[in-house]
């Protein structure tokens, strides 16, 4: 019993023994593995540095090995800042995505209006308006225009006297009657028949209106000078 015992225990110990060296052969493996993956990154690197240096040397390009450890060292010292700059374009692709919905609508609802003001017609009278400035621009020139800008309070005025209500009924009526006169016979008088023309109480009234608004525009003439 006492050597089946002892049996069992060297039984143990070489499967500990054997679990060791199969550990032992893996970290080798392991070892050889990176050992091979080191030198392969050697050979790659140091390939890639004369790549480098030489592509380098053809854009006569010289770079500053100081330089490039102080944009290190400036790099690593910003990290916090470009940390920002990431957040903060996180936000701006956060902000178009939620707007995005919004300003489509907005671009919709733009366009819509635009086939409005285009059915209403209102590009037409853009159109016209241009042309309008194009025969302004051929028949008139700046110091026109400037003199005319000069007197624009006259204009104004003379605009606001003509389209009161008096004075447009007036004019209403009185084109009206030139589109209804039409020169005849009854035009054609005598001096006699002037005379007489001139004796009845409508044509002296129109005489002695004109007479009076006549003298008027004197008056405000000499009044002026």
């Amino acid at each position: 019993m006492e050597n089946q015992n002892i049996q069992d225990q060297i039984n143990d110990l070489n499967k500990k023994v054997d679990l060791i060296l199969d550990h032992i052969h893996e970290q080798k493996q392991k070892h050889e593995v990176v050992e091979d993956l080191v030198n392969d990154l050697s050979i790659v690197s140091t390939d890639a540095y004369k790549s480098t240096v030489e592509e380098l040397d053809e854009q006569q390009i010289r770079l500053d090995l100081n330089e490039v450890k102080l944009l290190m060292y400036k790099f690593m010292r910003n990290i916090s800042n470009f940390s920002e700059m990431v957040d903060l374009f996180e936000s701006m692709h956060d902000f178009v995505q939620d707007a995005g919905p919004i300003l489509n609508e907005v671009g919709i609802d733009i366009v819509k209006k635009l086939h409005e003001f285009d059915q209403k017609g209102y590009f037409d009278y853009l159109n016209e308006l241009n042309h309008l400035l194009g025969e302004i621009h051929k028949h008139y020139s700046v110091e026109d225009l400037k003199e005319l800008s000069g007197n624009i309070g006259i204009l104004f005025n003379i605009m606001k006297n003509l389209t009161s209500t008096e004075m447009l009924k007036k004019a209403e009526a009185a084109t009206e009657k030139l589109t209804q006169m039409k020169p005849g016979d009854e035009d054609r008088k005598s001096t006699i028949g002037l005379i007489r023309e001139a004796t009845k109480p409508d044509t002296r009234q129109a005489l002695v209106f004109m007479m009076r608004m006549l003298r008027e525009i004197v008056k405000e003439d000499k009044q002026k000078s």
